[in-house]
């Protein structure tokens, strides 16, 4: 996922720059900070718990995994426990209003250094991951003569 937003965030940029996209006319929702924060958790650790994010939990469970399925079963109990607990969330989901915002306007920073600060965080993000990775491999896998 981290990966597409990089992907699609350069893309506009380059065509903004070179002309081919006016930023202005783009859409933006309004920014509820502390919704989006507290959704992005639960989002998050339910992705973590349970091993999946959505797309993949629906191919998993159109391939007959059973943990596929009770995730899928669990994220739509959740949107729906959401769609009939809504008058009762209805101050958190519109919490944290500072209207339409972009993460540079609300930083106070130039576009083009966000972009390139998200796109040095890919870049040793993924370094990282690979460092790890290998690290785990080695521990975990014993070494062959």
């Amino acid at each position: 996922m981290f990966t597409a937003i990089v992907t699609a965030m350069l893309g506009v940029t380059y065509l903004a720059w070179a002309g081919f996209l006016d930023l202005s006319l783009v859409y933006l929702v309004p920014t509820y900070w502390v919704a989006q924060v507290v959704g992005g958790l639960l989002l998050g650790a339910g992705f973590v718990v349970g091993g999946y994010c959505p797309g993949t939990s629906i191919v998993s469970t159109a391939t007959g995994k059973l943990d596929g399925l009770v995730f899928v079963l669990g994220f739509t109990a959740g949107t729906l426990g959401f769609a009939l607990a809504f008058p009762l969330v209805k101050g958190l989901y519109t919490a944290g209003d500072i209207g339409t915002q972009t993460l540079p306007q609300a930083l106070g920073i130039p576009y083009g250094i966000l972009v390139f600060g998200v796109v040095l965080m890919a870049v040793f993000g993924f370094m990282g991951a690979t460092w790890v990775e290998k690290k785990m491999a080695a521990k975990t896998i014993p070494a062959t003569e």
